[in-house]
């Protein structure tokens, strides 16, 4: 079996997945299987089984499938789904057990964050040591308190107030916030009434050093560099994006930019780049490689450990390593040792996006990157670092389109553009920033001198994000299904590997393989196009036909807009109806932005029929509608 740890961890994942969406154990579901399964083999031999060996033979495909799934392979992934099932469904019973605590609690507690301020209160982090005068364990909570009480990371505190449970999904498709805070291993928050400190931290704790370190740094950024400016630099080098204006993580967002501000193997390559080119010479590549080791340990410190970084620096540790030690690290195994390593200390992070497209687009750079290359180069053999830079950012962006549209509902045109813009300034200008960065955590009183051209490249950041506002660089999809993302997908790697089998020129048996069922595939096609085109024909019809017959409900949908009302109508006749559209100014969020437009396209559509105003108070209309006289309700 070729690199079992990569098997363990598809089936690690396929466990969790089974355990976040099902209320049952996946051992029932293999027994079920197994027993269609030997239904189905038994049937097929018993009345379809022939020695003629044809085309349209299933032994054919089936030993195809078998170099790949055969027993072995089976095995590990049932042994480890079964086991992260267990795991996910123990701690879905424990974070219910937490929910189901008390509303009024007193609580034992640690502080395990800096003050994170809020407009009227203080928010720490908190890990529980006793709630109720029961003793627990790994639980954490955010503890909001009022504007005087300030506590440092490591203090023992008492607190008694009102337990909050975190609101789990409104509408159809709609945001999570419990989910979320599984992603961050939060349990709730607690609306402090009284806070008490019973033992002050005047010990060393690596957590809090780190979060000195954290505090120093954004207090020193601040003093040399703008609001505008310090925020970008905290997202670029620090992952920390809390402080960046909304309207400028759209703007972003929409030139397919937001990558930038999310820590991840961009930055570690070029943090580690920036290393060698100093040491390589004074030190050698070898112990070279083992400062890029420690400096990478403790940079995911100061970042706060996200998946992003924890996948990216995981996986150059494992080649850095086998530098040291003159071994050769396999890269498909590198990721999976990466994913398994955080899903082991939190499963919940599958669900984290962040997690997601930095594994995806990952994984699409390394399936697809040189296809691309070779379409790219197909007119010419001459190679560039544009068509390098090109090709990284269709293979990465092809890969990870389903998902941008399934969370975000959009896609933007110009990702090709923005990226081959910004990849000339983005590593010079992470190299320097962390070069700043280090200056700020050993206080080597030369900030003043460096900090014109992070000012400036910042700045030129910003100014490539304005692609952004050209036209349809901001597309709106409707949400698509799982099994529109997995056909997807599908496709995408049976086109890879029928174009790598057609030009690839030291072909392995596999590759013959698919040539030859290819090229038989065609010729079967071609020879029977005339019945193939009447069958597919007639298929059509009947599908369209069935389809069409089918009655189709009313369906009347209330949407959850908090303060004010909103109800979507599905017709019979497939007429879409909006009544209201809710979204009060005075409310904690746009609605437009936030709420209804993803409820629609979460729905399946992309546009709406008829809109009905009952009335113009902004519970009813907020800012979706312009009043018009004109518009009777």
């Amino acid at each position: 079996m070729k690199r079992p740890i990569v098997i363990a961890v598809v089936g690690y994942i396929i466990g969790i997945i089974w355990g976040l969406y099902f209320n049952f154990s996946i051992v029932l579901f293999y027994m079920l299987l197994f027993i269609i399964l030997t239904i189905i083999k038994i049937i097929y031999n018993m009345c379809f089984k022939s020695n003629k060996f044809s085309f349209y033979s299933v032994s054919r495909y089936y030993r195809y499938i078998k170099l790949f799934i055969n027993k072995k392979v089976v095995l590990v992934i049932i042994v480890f789904s079964t086991i992260s099932n267990i795991i996910v469904i123990n701690k879905n019973e424990y974070y219910e057990n937490i929910y189901n605590i008390p509303k009024k609690v007193e609580i034992i507690g640690k502080i395990t964050s800096l003050n994170n301020p809020k407009d009227y209160e203080n928010v720490y982090t908190i890990k529980v040591l006793i709630i109720n005068n029961n003793i627990t364990k790994n639980v954490n909570f955010y503890l909001n308190t009022k504007k005087n009480n300030e506590f440092d990371y490591g203090d023992i505190v008492r607190i008694k107030g009102e337990y909050s449970k975190p609101q789990g999904q409104r509408n159809y498709g709609g945001f999570s916030y419990k989910d979320y805070l599984k992603t961050l291993n939060i349990y709730g928050s607690i609306n402090a009434k009284t806070v008490e400190v019973i033992k002050q931290n005047v010990g060393f704790d690596s957590g809090k050093e780190i979060s000195n370190i954290q505090y120093n740094i954004k207090n020193t950024v601040r003093k040399y560099l703008s609001e505008d400016t310090s925020s970008i630099y905290f997202g670029l080098i620090l992952g920390d994006t809390s402080l960046i204006d909304d309207d400028v993580k759209e703007q972003f967002k929409n030139s397919n930019m937001a990558h930038i501000l999310a820590v991840s193997g961009m930055h570690v390559n070029y943090i580690i780049i920036g290393i060698s080119m100093f040491f390589n010479k004074v030190l050698g590549k070898r112990k070279s490689k083992v400062i890029t080791i420690a400096v990478l340990i403790l940079y995911n410190g100061i970042v706060g450990f996200s998946p992003s970084i924890i996948r990216a620096s995981f996986m150059a540790i494992i080649v850095l390593l086998g530098g040291v030690f003159y071994k050769k690290a396999d890269t498909w195994t590198s990721i999976a040792i990466s994913l398994f390593v955080i899903l082991i200390y939190n499963p919940y992070l599958i669900m984290n996006i962040g997690l997601q497209f930095s594994f995806v687009g990952t994984v699409g750079i390394i399936l697809f990157n040189k296809t691309v290359l070779k379409i790219l180069n197909k007119k010419s053999d001459k190679k560039s670092k544009i068509k390098n830079i090109i090709s990284i950012s269709i293979s990465s962006q092809i890969f990870i389109l389903p998902l941008a549209i399934y969370h975000f509902n959009t896609f933007g045109l110009y990702f090709i553009l923005s990226n081959l813009f910004l990849s000339f300034i983005i590593g010079p200008l992470i190299i320097y920033s962390f070069v700043f960065l280090v200056i700020i955590i050993f206080n080597i009183p030369i900030i003043s001198f460096l900090i014109t051209p992070i000012k400036f490249g910042i700045k030129l950041v910003l100014m490539i994000s304005d692609i952004s506002k050209l036209p349809l660089s901001k597309m709106y999809f409707r949400t698509p299904n799982i099994y529109e993302i997995v056909l997807f997908y599908i496709l995408v790697l049976i086109f890879n590997a029928i174009y790598n089998s057609q030009t690839k020129k030291n072909k392995t048996n596999t590759a013959i393989r698919i040539k030859l069922t290819y090229q038989l595939i065609k010729y079967n096609i071609k020879r029977s196009k005339k019945k193939i085109i009447a069958i597919s024909t007639i298929v059509c019809i009947l599908v369209v036909s069935i389809l069409y017959l089918i009655p189709k409900q009313l369906k009347i949908h209330f949407v959850d807009v908090g303060q004010g009302d909103c109800c979507f109508i599905e017709t019979p006749g497939n007429k879409t109806i909006l009544i209201d559209g809710g979204g009060s100014e005075f409310g904690n969020f746009d609605v437009g932005k936030s709420t209804l437009l993803p409820y629609i396209l979460d729905r399946g559509y992309t546009k709406i029929d008829y809109i009905i105003i009952s009335h113009f108070d902004t519970d009813h209309i907020g800012r979706n509608f312009n009043y018009n006289p004109r518009i009777k309700s």
